[in-house]
């Protein structure tokens, strides 16, 4: 009776497979965008800069902080609010998130917090760098399930992702 059953449950077993069909010639999906990852050994307080992608701000004193969406931060004097003034750019690759106690400031540089002495703008210095601090760019797959073009770690760190027509893709999240 089980050498009869054998069979069947085999056939079952092979019929309940699903197979998942070849990947499209070509698709809409994601590619990912590198970057050299490299551990900021300094920080500069540069000529101010044109705002072209404004983030989030933070006042502290007479001081305006603004990050420069994925390249820095301006600073902006406020002694007098009616008339601000540009006094300076820092430079921070990735940089998205700003906040500040006391004499530091605390900013992201893609996926590491990068902490700031401010206690003179003109002479900025790391205190603190923490690598893989936060999330903010998936580094293995794409912000949307679908197929996408697989990770090359010998192209740098991936620091997001495009949508655009992609071949024979490999990879589906």
């Amino acid at each position: 009776m089980i050498k009869k059953l054998i069979p069947i449950i085999c056939v079952c077993c092979i019929s309940a497979c699903t197979v998942d069909p070849p990947p499209p010639k070509e698709t809409e999906g994601y590619v990912p965008v590198y970057a050299e990852k490299a551990k900021p050994s300094s920080v500069s307080f540069q000529q101010p800069q044109a705002i072209e992608n404004a983030g989030k701000i933070y006042v502290k004193d007479k001081l305006l902080y603004q990050v420069e969406n994925g390249k820095g931060i301006h600073v902006i004097s406020i002694a007098d609010p009616s008339k601000p003034v540009r006094e300076g750019f820092i430079p921070i690759a990735g940089a998205q998130e700003i906040s500040i106690l006391n004499n530091s400031l605390y900013t992201n540089t893609y996926n590491d917090l990068l902490v700031l002495d401010i206690s003179s703008p003109e002479n900025i210095t790391i205190t603190k760098y923490i690598e893989n601090a936060f999330t903010l760019v998936s580094t293995v797959t794409p912000p949307e399930s679908g197929y996408f073009e697989c990770v090359d770690p010998a192209k740098g760190m991936v620091i997001g992702w495009t949508k655009k027509k992609i071949y024979s893709p490999k990879c589906k999240y």
